[in-house]
């Protein structure tokens, strides 16, 4: 055998295998980038989860109402003084003529009442009154002073006096009857709480102590407005007021 047709047969058969090769190579690519992509395709299945309720606490105020509590300041026990169903000698006029003034004035009971009248001038003093001794303790306890009576409109005021140890005789406390309220019965009614007292002397302001109740002396009515002229105060009783 020759050598050089058996070189060409080899070299017929190594191009044929190269052609096989090249022929093949796409679709075994093509064949490989499919399985490649299927494998990397994801299918999404759906999945259920169950829903975990969250439960919501609720807070819910409870709003309890405790009943009201009233606090209930007792109301003052008032009771008679002094009334006037008869004559009343301890009742006694003190008016400006111990100054040198020129006023007039005094009580006079009739009808269960005690009238104070007069005229005031002010040229010299101007002033009139009715005054009552207290036995000692008389007004012990007591926080206020009502006087139920018919007033005219002048100004008049009330005056006490007490035996405090060391007190110049001369003081005097006072406040203004204010009447207002209505006493179905016998008119109108004017408190002055004790607290309110005004200390003077003639008609003065003084600095001294308060006014004792439990050592009360003297009670009276005063009427010192300054105004020339009548005057008449209706009084049908006194009343002395405290602690129930």
């Amino acid at each position: 055998m020759e050598v050089r047709p058996i070189l060409l047969l080899l070299g017929l058969m190594l191009l044929g295998c190269a052609s096989d090769v090249a022929d093949t190579g796409p679709a075994d690519q093509e064949t490989t980038s499919s399985t490649v992509a299927a494998a990397s395709s994801t299918t999404t299945v759906p999945v259920t989860v169950p829903s975990t309720a969250t439960s919501s606490s609720t807070t819910v105020a409870t709003s309890t109402t405790l009943p009201a509590t009233t606090t209930t300041i007792a109301e003052p026990t008032c009771v008679t003084l002094m009334d006037f169903s008869e004559s009343n000698e301890a009742w006694r006029a003190v008016n400006d003529g111990v100054m040198g003034g020129r006023s007039e004035g005094g009580p006079s009971f009739a009808d269960g009442s005690m009238m104070f009248a007069g005229e005031i001038n002010t040229n010299g003093g101007g002033f009139s009154s009715v005054r009552a001794l207290l036995a000692p303790g008389t007004l012990a306890g007591t926080t206020a002073i009502r006087v139920v009576g018919v007033p005219d409109d002048r100004t008049y005021r009330l005056i006490l006096s007490d035996a405090a140890d060391g007190r110049d005789r001369r003081v005097s406390h006072q406040a203004d009857l204010v009447f207002e309220s209505t006493d179905e019965t016998s008119g109108e009614v004017a408190t002055v709480s004790l607290d309110s007292l005004e200390t003077s002397v003639f008609g003065q302001l003084v600095f001294t102590e308060p006014f004792e109740p439990d050592l009360a002396a003297e009670i009276g009515i005063q009427i010192a407005d300054g105004i020339d002229g009548p005057f008449m105060l209706t009084v049908s009783r006194i009343e002395r007021c405290g602690p129930g």
